[in-house]
């Protein structure tokens, strides 16, 4: 060693951050996470933040500290329990070197915004998804030096999917598997070939409530879903899927796009647009199905109209005002604003009625029905035009939401300035100070909407599309052609049509193609089954050189990515790549506006109840004038 100049030194305690041994004391191996969010935490206890400015603070910094050790290890719930504790009670307050009242559970406050919580982190919850980034690695990158390192010491002889925890395993492992169990849950197969499916144990395929799949027939456990496939027309065994399984189910295989060219199965996270896994996504994956769990644990059950609810609450949180405003709008839909009424509740010794009008002080009565505040309701609305609120107020949440309903960008922003400054007068009254006049609040609500409309709300955008001068078809250059080509899905029928043109660099008309296909109803995915047999159908001409032109972005843009797409669209979207290798041919894949693409929408839109037909030099009567058009 000496003549090498090697030399040994003793081993650090932490490298990078980390800590380079644990022992059997989890909790003061990782002690010194929540030490150092806490002593961040209470450095700001001097600043005078408002609550919007703490959530800011808490969510940027304080919740960021741990999340490079958990990308790694698992902590202790113990640890995850101290750092709740320090966010939450920052968050709530405190008043006399004492903790300011809860008003809301950790629950709420870790749900998603759009959920009706604040998005606060739940720390276990988020480092367990942050540890399903890490197998989703090991998953989609078996060769690379530290999947093939973990395989030989722990699954040697399965797959990473099926490896489990042994006696003698490290903690580092032990943290890998608490974050496999998520991934678990979400992980979906897109059927390529079927050759790495199994049948009955792997989730592969959509829309079917229970996973795995139950076939009606007795099945070995390791059937492969190649099975199904008839290797000679590269189709679904129809009557063979018919008979294993009930009727529904085998609509939902059938659904599933196969590919032309025998590409590999692969996995895929559905809860992305991309298909890979995101710590985002499967984070609130989690969130939601626990807040689905505790509701149903509770006894309230779902909602009959999740989507409806998601938009109430998205529409508070969009709304053009200062963050602090509402957050008070949303206390006020949870009821957790301390009025009297909540203060007897929680057994709080202090003066429980109005400070205006000495009557019994509820959300209802401090924010609508007090005469002091509908004179400032009427003075508001004769000033700026405010409609009438909302009579019925069976719940704080419905009534914000019925009055929001019926709300312009600009009304719910006055409704969330006047509700933030009703709560400040009534503040100040009750700490001492004189009671403001109610068109002096008015005055003040309406100097703030100003500021507001000056500095928060943003110019709309034009539509690239309403442009004064139209764009025209542009011919492809010499010896090449241009392929057009676009789908229209028919809802009331599940079917899709598409719609291929083929022209030179003159103009001319060389051919075209309709087709419908069944059971297409995504906009999407029968973009591109039209677009791969625009390939095949340029192909099958002996076009060499051909520009495959489409109004898809979305798509187009994933046909240029090198990485595998991994969403419900990857399997067609490997096969067109794979048909553009062919080294004799030299396609190109471009986007053009939908102004551009009208021949062949128009063909698309007739295959609704026509039969596949294909025209070669002379066009149908039906497309001249589109054509003519575009010269």
């Amino acid at each position: 060693m000496n003549s090498l100049n090697v030399y040994n030194v003793a081993l650090q305690s932490t490298y990078l951050g980390m800590p380079t041994y644990v022992g059997q004391s989890k909790v003061n191996t990782f002690n010194f996470i929540s030490e150092r969010t806490w002593k961040r935490v209470q450095g700001w206890n001097d600043r005078p933040m408002s609550r919007a400015g703490k959530e800011i603070m808490l969510k940027s910094v304080a919740q960021a500290i741990p999340t490079y050790v958990m990308s790694c290890f698992r902590l202790p719930d113990s640890i995850c329990e101290n750092l709740r504790a320090t966010i939450s009670n920052h968050w709530w307050g405190f008043e006399g070197g004492k903790k300011k009242m809860h008003w809301r559970s950790w629950d709420w406050l870790t749900t998603p915004k759009f959920l009706g919580g604040m998005g606060f982190r739940d720390m276990k919850l988020f480092n367990q998804a942050m540890l399903g980034r890490q197998c989703w690695r090991l998953l989609t990158s078996p060769d690379s030096l530290c999947a093939r390192v973990l395989k030989g010491r722990y699954y040697p002889k399965c797959s990473f999917m099926d490896s489990g925890v042994t006696r003698s395993c490290s903690f580092t492992w032990r943290s890998l598997m608490f974050g496999k169990s998520l991934l678990e849950r979400g992980i979906f197969w897109r059927v390529g070939d079927g050759k790495e499916i199994r049948i009955i144990k792997d989730r592969w395929v959509p829309g079917v409530p229970c996973h795995p799949i139950h076939p009606i027939v007795q099945m070995p456990d390791d059937l492969k879903v190649s099975s199904l496939i008839d290797e000679s027309s590269k189709q679904w065994n129809v009557e063979l899927i018919r008979i294993c399984f009930n009727p529904a189910d085998a609509e939902h295989i059938l659904n599933i796009p196969l590919s032309h060219n025998r590409v590999s199965d692969f996995v895929s996270w559905p809860y992305t647009k991309t298909g890979a896994y995101t710590v985002k996504s499967a984070y609130i994956m989690v969130k939601c199905v626990a807040a689905y769990l505790k509701e149903s644990v509770n006894g309230k059950g779902g909602s009959s109209n999740q989507a409806a609810i998601v938009g109430e609450w998205k529409r508070i949180w969009s709304i053009n005002a200062p963050p602090k405003m509402k957050i008070v709008l949303w206390r006020f839909a949870h009821d957790c604003l301390p009025t009297g009424h909540q203060l007897r509740r929680r057994n709080i010794s202090t003066c429980d009625l109005c400070c205006h009008c000495g009557r019994h002080e509820t959300i209802e009565h401090t924010f609508i029905s007090c005469q002091y505040v509908a004179e400032i309701w009427r003075e508001l609305k004769k000033r700026s035009g405010f409609k009438s609120l909302v009579k019925y107020f069976g719940s704080p949440r419905d009534w914000v939401s019925q009055m929001l309903a019926g709300c312009t960008e600009m009304e719910a922003t006055i409704l969330v300035i006047a509700i933030w400054h009703i709560w400040e007068s009534r503040n100040a009254v009750r700490n001492g100070k004189n009671e403001v006049h109610p068109h002096c609040i008015v005055e003040k609500i309406l100097a703030y909407v100003d500021m507001v409309l000056l500095h928060m709300f943003k110019p709309v955008p034009s539509n690239r599309c309403d442009s004064p001068r139209r764009k025209k078809w542009d011919p492809p250059p010499e010896g090449w052609v241009m392929v057009n080509v676009d789908a229209a899905v028919f809802q009331r029928a599940n079917r899709m049509g598409m719609g291929i043109v083929i022209r030179n660099h003159k103009s001319e008309f060389l051919a075209a193609y309709r087709q419908g296909l069944d059971r297409i109803i995504e906009p999407e995915l029968a973009e591109a089954f039209a677009f791969r047999q625009a390939v095949t159908f340029a192909l099958g001409l002996n076009y060499k050189r051909a520009i495959i032109a489409s109004d898809c972005l979305s798509l187009v843009q994933k046909l240029h990515f090198k990485t595998l797409d991994r969403s419900n669209t990857g399997i067609i979207v490997e096969d067109i790549k794979k048909m553009a290798c062919i080294p004799t041919v030299a396609l190109s894949f471009v986007h053009i506006s939908r102004c551009c693409n009208e021949v062949a929408h128009v063909l698309a839109r007739s295959a609704d109840q026509l039969v596949e037909k294909s025209w070669f030099h002379v066009p149908p009567e039906f497309l001249w004038y589109t054509l003519c058009k575009d010269l």
